[in-house]
């Protein structure tokens, strides 16, 4: 191992052994056996994952509204939990990310 990856690797496996947050953009994601992805309704999400726990309006630093963050929280065991974070803008799936909490 070079001596560049070393430092990389030690700081990697810190940060998984600190337990932090590990996200992941997904293309599109399923629940039970229907799908969400991009360009995606509101009424389509909500369909198929249920009301959010939490909806957060985002804003441009001047306060225009840009669209929303939808976040549902799932606890998997007692050492990990789970969100999914969708963003809507102007109605529609913009971007999806699931989250693993250790």
């Amino acid at each position: 191992m070079s001596d560049i990856a070393k430092p990389i690797t030690r700081a990697f496996t810190a940060a998984l052994l600190l337990g932090l947050t590990v996200p992941a953009l997904a293309d599109s994601i399923r629940i039970g056996n229907r799908l969400i992805q991009p360009g995606d309704s509101e009424a389509h999400v909500l369909r198929v994952a249920g009301e959010p726990d939490r909806i957060v309006v985002l804003e441009t630093a001047s306060g225009g509204a840009t669209g929303e963050r939808w976040t549902w929280y799932e606890v998997e065991d007692p050492y990990h939990d789970r969100s999914l974070v969708i963003r809507m803008r102007r109605g529609t799936v913009s971007t999806i990310q699931s989250e693993v909490h250790r």
